[in-house]
C-alpha cells in the first residue's frame, strides 16, 4: 500500500476535495455486518487546478450499485473558448476520420465474401483447367475478408455485452 501512495506523491497528485458522504463503497449489509469504505477516488495536480480552479467532486447516491456514484464537474474552467471550438472541431473530424475508416474497412465485408465466393464457385467449375493458383489466392483473400468480419462482429458482441453489464448495474 506505502508503495501505491508513493505513485501519487511521485506524480504529485492529490485527492480532490468532495462533498457528499465520505464513504463510498457499501456491502448493504445490516447493522452488525455492515462495512463501508472509501474505494473511489479523484485526484488532482497544481496543472489541473489552475485550468480548472473551480472544479468539484461529489459523492452521490448508490443507485442499486455497491458504490456511489462521483461526479466531477469542470465549472470555472480559464480554458478560453477558442480552446474548446478547436477541441470540438478536432473531435468532429476525428468522429468522421473514424466513420470512414470503419466504411472502408468494415462496411463492406459481405459484399466481398459474395463476390470472392462467387468467383471460386465460377473457378471450381471449369472442370477441364482449373486455375489452382488463382483458386488458392482468392481462398486466402475470402479467408481473410472472413476473419476481418470474424473480428469485427466478436468485438461488436464484447462491446454491446459490455453496455448490458453496465446497463444491469444502472438498474
Amino acid at each position: 500500500m506505502d508503495a501505491f501512495r508513493n505513485c501519487f506523491d511521485q506524480c504529485e497528485l492529490w485527492p480532490m476535495d468532495f462533498n457528499g458522504p465520505r464513504m463510498t463503497w457499501d456491502n448493504h449489509h445490516q447493522v452488525d455486518t455492515r462495512i463501508q469504505e472509501r474505494l473511489d477516488w479523484a485526484f488532482t495536480s497544481s496543472n489541473w487546478d489552475s485550468i480548472f480552479p473551480l472544479a468539484d467532486l461529489h459523492h452521490l447516491g448508490f443507485h442499486k450499485s455497491d458504490h456511489r456514484v462521483l461526479r466531477g464537474r469542470l465549472s470555472g474552467s480559464t480554458a478560453s473558448a477558442d480552446n474548446r471550438e478547436d477541441f470540438l472541431g478536432k473531435f468532429s473530424t476525428c468522429t468522421a476520420s473514424l466513420s470512414s475508416w470503419h466504411h472502408q474497412k468494415f462496411g463492406k465485408c459481405k459484399q466481398k465474401i459474395k463476390e470472392k465466393s462467387n468467383l471460386l464457385r465460377i473457378l471450381y467449375q471449369q472442370l477441364d483447367d482449373p486455375d489452382m493458383d488463382a483458386i488458392s489466392k482468392l481462398e486466402k483473400e475470402l479467408d481473410n475478408v472472413l476473419l476481418q468480419e470474424e473480428t469485427y462482429w466478436q468485438q461488436r458482441s464484447r462491446v454491446q455485452w459490455m453496455k448490458a453489464g453496465n446497463l444491469a448495474n444502472r438498474d
